[in-house]
């Protein structure tokens, strides 16, 4: 059970999740250059899943320059 906000309480199949809690997600890998990357990707658990896809995106870490 989890509390909804000033409403009843809500049951839910735990220790799942609610399949809508887990339709998107996101996860950041600090790897050397894009074939790491790829080569981790490729032994993604989730890939076994059908309809399952990864997408590999370059981030830019702009957290230590000034201004």
């Amino acid at each position: 059970m989890r509390g909804r906000d000033g409403g009843e309480p809500v049951v839910v199949d735990a220790p799942f999740s609610e399949a809508k809690e887990v339709v998107g997600g996101f996860s950041v890998l600090d790897v050397p250059d894009l074939d790491t990357a790829v080569a981790m990707v490729r032994e993604w658990p989730m890939l076994a899943l059908p309809g399952t896809s990864v997408e590999i995106r370059p981030v830019v870490d702009h957290s230590g320059q000034q201004g």
